[in-house]
């Protein structure tokens, strides 16, 4: 039968064959080798780790060197039976099924059934549930009687994304290993040693942002390299941007001039752009937070050539914008007023929130905040306030503070007319009327933002 396909995926022609050719997971490796070499084998284990680092594969290579009859430094020969069949999936001692479409109770009871029988080929009967974490309470319980108490020749091995998911008594039981993010590095050195062997032409930067997309998924990686090596077609750069909607470098060098200049406008101005180019705005966005976070780390390093206008205290207060702004891009009916904002802090470098200043605290029209002035050897520990407050929300014509109800002032004169009876009464000796205005302005603004806080966890 002719094959519909020309050629095999990458992820797949150049899944690991031997525990040598497993990237970035040395521990792991060391220790399954010994297990196999020293014939210490658990009823359980779990690997565990981000999606596309190779716990499936490592699972079953570890399944296939406990069945060979003819390993080689506790590596699968690949040439038995044993192995061939494992490969394609047609064993019959080694079972796999999916967590995600066999989750239930009636499917654990077929594993338990069929665990009465030995193994065929006189190796271990493995069971290998991928993405474990999806069965339901139910088949957990059913399944954990039968790692409690196994058969001599049955061995169980999970994978998962969420190992936190799974019951404590099932954890328990198991020999856990947690995979890790495969390194850039090896990344690209996989991708360069299929592209030399495959004989086609590429950009080594092309290369390179795929492996910083790919996030630590070799998978992932190798998955990209499949949509872009197409034959008679050189893998660069701008064919790599342009196909995946990734923003240019221009876009980058725009943004460091707008923040070189002190231009605020260029917000609007660069995010029209990105929307009249058809960019996505959540990978320009991430391109911008890496960007941002390169460049606060040259000027943390002192290594590196830093833009003009970048500090370390603008860089750090527009990631912090950043994190705000991208959990609500996903949110807002508008999702490049998120992206204009987070790019208006960094190009003005103002805070996004309300932070406390040494400078300016008071600007004209501002309502200066009600702070209470200590004095002490007749000197002032604070700096004397240019405005009453009574003059400040007098400013403020559009939100003008509630005036406090004052007591009526008396002169001299007037206090000498009046018995002791009725000075005690009306105005108390040593009665301070600014204080008392603060403490009046203070507890109404404090009514008012629990009242407002209140009201708007209700919508």
């Amino acid at each position: 039968m002719r094959s519909l396909r020309s050629r095999q995926q990458f992820a797949r022609l150049h899944r690991p064959r031997t525990f040598d050719q497993v990237l970035g997971q040395d521990k792991a490796v060391s220790a399954l080798r010994q297990s196999v070499r020293s014939r210490a084998i658990a009823h359980a284990y779990l690997f565990s780790g981000p999606r596309g680092v190779g716990k499936t594969t490592l699972a079953r290579l570890f399944a296939k060197a406990l069945n060979c009859p003819h390993r080689k430094d506790d590596n699968p020969c690949n040439e038995c039976d044993s192995c061939r069949s494992i490969s394609m999936s047609q064993s019959v001692d080694v079972l796999e099924i999916d967590g995600a479409s066999h989750r239930g109770i009636d499917d654990v009871r077929a594993i338990r059934e069929g665990n009465e029988c030995v193994s065929v080929q006189g190796g271990y009967r493995i069971i290998l549930i991928d993405e474990v974490h999806m069965l339901t309470k139910e088949a957990f319980n059913a399944l954990l009687k039968e790692i409690e108490e196994p058969e001599e020749h049955v061995l169980f091995l999970f994978a998962t994304t969420e190992p936190h998911r799974l019951p404590l008594t099932i954890l328990s039981r198991c020999q856990h290993y947690a995979l890790l993010r495969v390194r850039e590095d090896l990344i690209v050195q996989r991708m360069l040693s299929i592209l030399e062997s495959s004989g086609i032409e590429f950009e080594k930067a092309a290369i390179l942002k795929m492996a910083l997309l790919a996030d630590g998924s070799l998978r992932d990686a190798l998955t990209l390299l499949d949509r872009f090596s197409l034959p008679q077609q050189k893998i660069t750069l701008s064919v790599v941007q342009e196909e995946l909607g990734l923003v240019e470098e221009a876009f980058l060098d725009r943004v460091d001039n707008a923040v070189e200049q002190g231009d605020a406008m260029q917000a609007f101005v660069l995010v029209q752009g990105l929307m009249e180019g058809g960019f996505d705005l959540m990978n320009a966005f991430a391109s911008l937070v890496s960007h941002v976070r390169s460049i606060l780390i040259k000027i943390l390093s002192k290594q590196g050539e830093v833009p003009h206008g970048y500090t370390q205290s603008r860089c750090a207060r527009a990631l912090d914008a950043f994190l705000n702004y991208q959990a609500k891009m996903q949110q807002l009916l508008c999702p490049r007023l998120g992206m204009e904002l987070a790019l208006l802090v960094l190009l003005s470098g103002s805070p996004s929130r309300k932070e406390p200043h040494t400078e300016g605290a008071h600007a004209e029209g501002a309502h200066p905040t009600a702070t209470t002035e200590v004095k002490t050897g007749g000197k002032e520990d604070t700096p004397p306030r240019k405005e009453s407050l009574s003059q400040g929300a007098s400013q403020g014509a559009s939100h003008p503070l509630p005036q406090p109800i004052h007591k009526k002032e008396t002169s001299q004169s007037d206090l000498g007319n009046l018995d002791d009876t009725h000075n005690d009464e009306h105005i108390p000796p040593q009665v301070n009327l600014a204080e008392d205005e603060k403490l009046h302005v203070e507890t109404i603004i404090r009514f008012a933002s629990g009242y407002l806080g209140g009201t708007l966890k209700k919508y």
